[in-house]
């Protein structure tokens, strides 16, 4: 059974130096699948999920908390237009922090470029475009 609990706790709690832990430290402490992590952080109460970080910075991190937060919402992956739209980031700057999270290891990207999987999960979900 998932400590969920633990998890909150561990990846609220900065190190020495004042930093979070990563959605990658989280599970690998807890043995859990960067998925659950982030599904645990998102439930929690309040706006949690933006005190766990990922590898990616900046722009890419933002992309990824709106992918998962869309997908725990909607069911499917978010079209690259959506994505561009909800961040404020051009369409081409989209596809390529897409490539940076695939490159990072936090995303696969499908034989279908509308095929979006976050890693740790079973599912890949099609995107839906307007």
């Amino acid at each position: 059974m998932i400590d969920e609990d633990a998890i909150r706790t561990y990846a609220q709690t900065p190190d020495s130096e004042g930093k979070l832990p990563t959605i990658v430290d989280v599970s690998a402490k807890f043995h859990v699948s960067k998925l659950t992590v982030n599904r645990i952080m998102l439930s929690a109460e309040g706006d949690a999920r933006t005190t766990v970080t990922t590898k990616a910075t900046g722009r890419a991190n933002d992309i990824l908390k709106y992918v998962a937060d869309y997908m725990l919402e909607h069911g499917w992956a978010p079209a690259q237009r959506d994505i561009a739209d909800a961040t404020g980031v051009s369409l081409p700057q989209v596809n390529y922090l897409l490539q940076v999270l695939k490159h990072e290891g936090l995303i696969e990207i499908g034989a279908n470029p509308r095929e979006i999987r976050i890693v740790g999960s079973k599912m890949v979900i099609p995107t839906v475009t307007m």
